[in-house]
C-alpha cells in the first residue's frame, strides 16, 4: 500500500495538483529530511577536503618558491671600479737613422681673445658629487642603464 500511495502521490506532484497535506505525507514517505541533510553533510566534506587541499598546495608551492629564491642580507649594489690606464711601451733602444727621420710637426699659433667669465646666480650653481649607481633587485633594466650612462658621461 506504502508504494502505492507514492506513486500516486508523485504523479499528483508531477500534475502540479498536490495539495499542502499530501506534500507533508510524500516528504515523510520518501524521507526527504534525512536525504537531504545526508547530501548536505557530504557535500560539506568535500567542500571542507578541498579547501584544506587547496591551503596545502600552495603553503607547498609557497615553500618551494622561498626554497629556491636567493636569501641575500644586503641589497644588490652596482659599484664603480676605477681601470689603470694601460700601459704604452716605448722603444728604449732607437737607432740614429730613426732620430732624424722623425720630423717635428710645424705648430701655428694665433691670438685668441680672452673668454668672458659670466655671473653665476645660485639657481644655476650645480653642486658637483659623484654620481652613485644604487641597484637592488627590484630595479627595472633601464633605470639600471640610464643611472649607468650617467655615471659613464660624468
Amino acid at each position: 500500500m506504502k508504494q502505492n500511495s507514492i506513486q500516486y502521490l508523485l504523479e499528483k506532484y508531477r500534475e502540479g495538483t498536490l495539495n499542502d497535506e499530501e506534500r507533508t505525507e510524500l516528504e515523510r514517505l520518501t524521507h526527504k529530511d534525512e536525504v537531504v541533510a545526508a547530501a548536505s553533510r557530504r557535500a560539506t566534506g568535500i567542500i571542507r577536503r578541498r579547501v584544506s587541499l587547496t591551503i596545502a598546495a600552495v603553503m607547498v608551492a609557497g615553500a618551494g618558491a622561498f626554497a629556491v629564491l636567493p636569501h641575500s642580507q644586503e641589497p644588490l649594489m652596482a659599484e664603480a671600479k676605477v681601470l689603470p690606464a694601460p700601459v704604452v711601451e716605448t722603444q728604449l733602444a732607437a737607432s740614429p737613422q730613426e732620430v732624424e727621420a722623425v720630423v717635428a710637426p710645424t705648430v701655428e699659433t694665433h691670438p685668441v681673445a680672452p673668454l668672458r667669465k659670466r655671473a653665476r646666480t645660485k639657481a644655476a650653481t650645480r653642486v658637483k658629487s659623484d654620481p652613485v649607481v644604487v641597484c637592488n633587485n627590484q630595479c627595472e633594466a633601464d633605470s639600471v642603464i640610464s643611472d649607468i650612462r650617467k655615471f659613464l658621461s660624468v
